[in-house]
């Protein structure tokens, strides 16, 4: 794969990556890549591909040989709700048409049906049409655009194989990380066909003001694609430190965007953390530089694999504790991060209050009991 920027764009734009200075010429992948970042923020995962790769109801018009790659970033018809609205316009093939999208009051029951018939194998060609009609984000699960309130909001769903409701409990992450001080998304719960779903408005959109539907996109890109990394055959992977440097190196209120990166941060440790990667942080572009975009997904989850992001690439945080070192890289004072981290502390320690106040079944809470008694 090669990218070569406008003459113009290099003039006047912005890289779109870390791996894509603004240069003249022709541009490759990093090494051990084949593709560019703002594409694979863009590409639905492999284990998410299956919906579009399906004989029952083929996305008519791809070019013969075409890979989940092209399929999802490039060709996938939905330039409207696609992360930030990129828009690829294909050369010497007809672009595909603009695919519907899903109608909160009228199709949810049919997607919520159609979603667990694909889990169950059973789905059949209006049941894919409408999944390839929502399924517009990026993601490892599942993670679909629907038309509600005059504009497009993510909805997450609950799968048969769930432990737990994780709509509920992701609503509940981001509840209470509001309540921790953190920018996020506005997000509401709400029940169909006997489960919940999970609806948050899109962190990659701007509405003309307060009231008016977020329908303006902006430029966003994750934290994958803009962190720096090293150009060797056995990189240190980015981690905080990493995102930090976007917003030191090019931000546009690096006063305002790092205290919240540092709560975040802290966040994610006194709630496991295992979970956390770059490609969850987005950042939006402005006239001045880059703004960190409010929290999106959060998840609480007691069988999380895997470390999480670290501090520096090699430094791995066991707790929230050890974020506190590295407070004025993000503009606190370690006093400052020391009474930030009193006070979540406070407020996460009323979860079980906060579940059962929205209804959590106390199955539920039982199995999300060890994630607080091992992190708070």
């Amino acid at each position: 794969m090669r990218f070569q920027y406008d003459g113009d764009w290099v003039e006047s734009g912005v890289p779109l990556g870390a791996d894509l200075p603004l240069e003249h010429g022709v541009l490759r992948p990093r090494l051990g890549k084949s593709a560019f970042g703002f594409l694979e923020d863009r590409a639905i995962s492999a284990p998410v591909f299956s919906i579009f790769n399906d004989p029952a109801s083929p996305l008519s018009g791809l070019p013969e040989g075409a890979g989940r790659l092209e399929t999802t970033a490039l060709l996938l018809p939905h330039r409207t709700d696609s992360l930030g609205a990129l828009s690829v316009t294909p050369v010497d093939v007809d672009p595909l048409p603009e695919r519907p999208r899903v109608k909160r009051q009228s199709e949810l029951p049919e997607l919520i049906y159609a979603y667990h018939a694909m889990e169950r194998g059973k789905a059949g060609s209006d049941e894919v049409s409408l999944l390839q009609n929502g399924l517009t984000l990026p993601g490892r699960r599942p993670v679909f655009t629907v038309e509600r309130h005059r504009e497009a909001q993510t909805a997450r769903l609950r799968s048969m194989l769930d432990p737990i409701d994780r709509p509920f409990w992701m609503h509940m992450a981001l509840v209470a990380a509001k309540r921790c001080g953190i920018r996020t998304v506005e997000t509401d719960l709400e029940h169909e066909m006997g489960e919940n779903i999970l609806f948050t408005r899109r962190a990659d959109r701007r509405g003309a003001n307060a009231d008016a539907p977020a329908d303006k996109p902006l430029l966003t890109l994750t934290g994958a694609t803009l962190a720096a990394r090293q150009e060797s055959p056995r990189p240190v992977p980015p981690g905080y430190l990493a995102l930090a440097d976007i917003l030191n190196g090019g931000g546009a209120a690096p006063k305002e965007d790092l205290p919240q990166m540092w709560r975040r941060i802290a966040f994610q440790l006194l709630t496991g953390g295992a979970g956390d990667s770059l490609n969850r942080w987005q950042f939006h572009r402005e006239p001045l530089g880059w703004r960190l975009s409010p929290a999106h997904t959060l998840e609480w989850n007691p069988s999380a694999l895997g470390q999480g992001l670290t501090m520096d690439g090699r430094r791995r945080l066991s707790c929230a504790d050890d974020a506190i070192p590295y407070a004025r890289y993000f503009g606190l004072t370690v006093s400052d991060a020391k009474g930030i981290l009193m006070e979540m502390r406070r407020i996460l320690s009323g979860w079980e209050g906060l579940a059962e106040e929205f209804g959590a079944d106390p199955r539920d809470i039982a199995y999300m009991a060890p994630l607080f008694e091992e992190n708070l």
